[in-house]
């Protein structure tokens, strides 16, 4: 208790009184241990000894939260402070659009040259990494390694972190299992049925059109995908 105690004094926050008032609810009024603590951890930025293709998606997906962050908490109140003329001292930012180009933008961005060689049968693991070396050598966020030609670097916005692209196209391709997807089309809820009976039309599609896409493309095409 005296720990949280500490907490709530110096995380308070100063309301339109100049008062100090806790970020914590009141155990008391929300019916909460007094030991009780919660913790908003939004970020999962992932770097280990091997990176793959999970931790691409997933920081894939941290450069994204981080973008919404900075638009909103930097960009849209500063423009809004210039619109009002209110006087403040102006506050720079990091814009990590630069390195969501690298991974998202199409035609030549990571994931789109990832698509693109799981389309092709007799492409592997390295001839996607060196499509990447030859389409992305100029972005100052990406570089490939110096030493192993299947790995390379994203300059990410929390720090550079080295992906080794064996298994990229099979993790690509891969599908929800079967019983996954008997599941989802018995559901009661409408719209999951929905997106199940859509993911598996285009599973259908594929398999006329010899397999491929990837799982970014049957995401474009219906949510589909395990990102």
């Amino acid at each position: 208790f005296f720990v949280l105690s500490r907490l709530d004094s110096s995380t308070c926050c100063i309301n339109l009184c100049g008062v100090c008032a806790p970020v914590r609810p009141s155990a008391q009024e929300k019916g909460y241990a007094l030991t009780t603590i919660s913790i908003l951890d939004i970020y999962g930025f992932e770097y280990f000894k091997r990176n793959s293709f999970e931790q691409l998606c997933i920081n894939y997906a941290n450069e994204r939260l981080q973008q919404q962050f900075n638009r909103h908490l930097f960009k849209l109140e500063q423009e809004e402070y210039e619109k009002e003329r209110i006087d403040w001292t102006k506050v720079e930012f990091e814009d990590n659009q630069v390195c969501l180009d690298l991974i998202e933008k199409r035609p030549m961005g990571i994931l789109s040259l990832l698509d693109e060689q799981c389309n092709f049968p007799k492409a592997t693991d390295g001839t996607f990494a060196q499509k990447m070396a030859s389409e992305l050598k100029d972005n100052s966020r990406y570089s490939r390694d110096k030493i192993d030609e299947l790995v390379f670097h994203v300059s990410h916005y929390a720090g550079s972190v080295n992906y080794d692209a064996t298994g990229f196209l099979d993790k690509n391709r891969d599908t929800i299992h079967q019983d996954l997807m008997q599941v989802l089309v018995e559901s009661g809820e409408k719209m999951v049925r929905s997106l199940a009976v859509a993911m598996s039309k285009d599973k259908a599609g594929e398999v006329e059109n010899g397999g491929g896409g990837g799982l970014r493309a049957r995401a474009k095409a219906g949510g589909k995908g395990k990102e």
